[in-house]
């Protein structure tokens, strides 16, 4: 959801993975979509530039036809040329569903997580919930009991199968950690309850 340059959009493509990169920083946008072209992996990524959120709710709501992606070991004739850049387009799903979230934006990305609060329709969207991966920072001294706590608070659930791991310093008494979950289906799914039971679990907390 904010992929910046494409650190990470441009390694998982390379591996045959399809990604929907989006980040709300022009800059970062236009050098995204020059490292994905001299990279060649310009088949594989679909780059918006947008708000998270609603890059987010536009991409569940927006299922499109499936298309091929071109496999890792496609030979890089068959691919676009590095001089061609990905376009900036609407999010669709012209992939099929996604499996995995990843939110690099350590500041505050825990922040957005209630962007996937009665975001999914059963109606619609095929596949399994992602598994989401929130990049966070933590002074506390259980920092990773800290980011999950603040993860659970954002969505307003437990998140019992939740891990934190610790990616590195950054600073004195300040960590990089990376929380990765299963979306919950008590608050995902649109037509069950996914928001009325954040609400009643966040008045619950409080």
């Amino acid at each position: 959801m904010f992929c910046g340059i494409g650190p990470f959009v441009v390694p998982a493509a390379a591996m045959g993975c399809a990604v929907y990169a989006n980040d709300l920083n022009p800059a970062s946008v236009r050098w995204l979509r020059k490292n994905v072209a001299v990279n060649k992996v310009g088949r594989r990524v679909r780059v918006s530039n947008m708000c998270g959120r609603d890059f987010l709710r536009q991409l569940v709501a927006s299922p499109g036809s499936a298309i091929a992606v071109a496999p890792a070991d496609t030979p890089a004739a068959a691919l676009p040329a590095a001089a061609t850049e990905p376009p900036i387009e609407a999010p669709a799903l012209v992939f099929g569903e996604f499996q995995h979230v990843l939110m690099n934006l350590p500041a505050s990305g825990i922040e957005f997580l209630d962007a996937f609060v009665g975001a999914f329709d059963r109606r619609t969207w095929r596949g399994p919930l992602p598994r989401v991966h929130c990049y966070c920072f933590s002074k506390e001294a259980d920092a990773q009991a800290d980011v999950l706590r603040r993860a659970e608070a954002a969505l307003g659930c437990a998140l019992p199968d939740a891990e934190a791991h610790i990616v590195r310093d950054v600073a004195p008494s300040k960590l990089m950690l990376c929380a990765s979950f299963v979306l919950p289906d008590a608050v995902a799914w649109r037509d069950g309850g996914g928001q009325s039971e954040a609400k009643r679990q966040r008045k619950g907390s409080e």
